[in-house]
């Protein structure tokens, strides 16, 4: 009986910071893109001059995924069932956790 509230508190914990690692990664992407004019062709271009450093996926132990799109970008996790969905955000508790910013 506790373990299960236990995990979704966890779960809810780890998406809570995803939220707030792609938020400062789509925050410094908007800094870079305001002075060069464009997008970065990765978020390595960002450290340091936008962000001290880029926190890794909790659920892949690797960078955070970024795509360029015609009209804007993507920054996702794996989420929980780290399988690389290509930043599609999928309805439910699994799939791509997706911060997409279209212009």
């Amino acid at each position: 009986m506790v373990m299960p509230a236990f995990t979704r508190t966890f779960d809810a914990i780890v998406r809570a910071e995803i939220s707030r690692d792609l938020l400062l990664i789509v925050l410094a992407i908007e800094k870079y893109r305001l002075e060069s004019g464009g997008l970065p062709e990765s978020p390595a271009q960002l450290v340091p001059r936008f962000i001290s450093e880029i926190q890794l996926d909790p659920y892949s132990s690797g960078p955070y995924l970024y795509l360029r799109e015609d009209k804007g970008f993507v920054v996702y996790s794996v989420g929980p069932d780290r399988v690389d969905g290509h930043g599609a955000k999928i309805t439910g508790p699994k799939g791509d956790i997706v911060l997409r910013v279209a212009r």
